[in-house]
C-alpha cells in the first residue's frame, strides 16, 4: 500500500493532523512515529491524545518513558523511547502490557526500538523542511481497508 504524504504548515496543524489521525484508527493500534529532534512528534502525539479527550495534562515522558492517559474505559499510552540505549530496557516498563491493553499507543522515536515495534503498526515519519514550522509527515503501512478514510480525511493537507 502506498504512502501518504501530507503537509503541515505549523504546530497548529500538526496537532489536528494528529486529532484526525485518532479519528480513523483501529481499537489497539500502535502508531510508531519518527522523525528529527523537534520535528513535532509530540506535537502531533498531542493531538492524537486530545481527541481522545486525554490531552488536559498532556506532557512529553522523555524521562519516564511512559505516560498513561485514562478516561472512563479508555488507557491510552504516550511513550518516548529516545533514551532507551538498548531494546531489553523496554522489558521493565510495562511496553508489552501497554501494547496489548491501550485503546491507542503512541510510541516517539519508534526506530530505536525498531524490532519491538508491532508489524502492523502505523509508521508516520515526520520531516522539517526550509521553512520554519511546516513539516512533511509521511503515514505508512496503513491497512488497506483503511486507506481511502485516510486519504479522504486528510485531503486537504495531502502533497501527494
Amino acid at each position: 500500500m502506498e504512502a501518504i504524504n501530507l503537509i503541515s504548515k505549523n504546530t497548529e496543524e500538526t496537532q489536528r493532523i494528529g486529532e484526525m489521525i485518532a479519528g480513523i484508527v483501529w481499537d489497539g493500534a500502535v502508531i510508531a512515529l519518527t522523525g528529527a529532534l523537534a520535528a513535532g512528534k509530540t506535537v502531533l502525539s498531542r493531538g492524537i491524545f486530545s481527541f481522545f479527550g486525554l490531552a488536559d495534562d498532556f506532557s512529553s515522558p522523555s524521562y519516564t518513558i511512559i505516560n498513561e492517559y485514562a478516561k472512563q474505559n479508555i488507557s491510552a499510552y504516550h511513550m518516548d523511547v529516545y533514551r532507551i540505549s538498548d531494546e531489553s530496557e523496554l522489558d521493565y516498563t510495562g511496553y508489552e502490557d501497554c501494547i496489548k491493553n491501550g485503546v491507542i499507543t503512541v510510541i516517539e522515536w519508534a526506530d530505536i526500538i525498531q524490532s519491538r515495534v508491532p508489524k502492523d503498526a502505523l509508521h508516520i515519519d515526520i520531516k522539517m523542511t526550509d521553512t520554519p514550522d511546516e513539516r512533511i509527515i509521511k503515514i505508512s503501512n496503513i491497512p488497506c481497508e483503511l486507506y481511502a478514510s485516510f486519504k479522504e480525511t486528510l485531503c486537504e493537507y495531502s502533497c501527494d
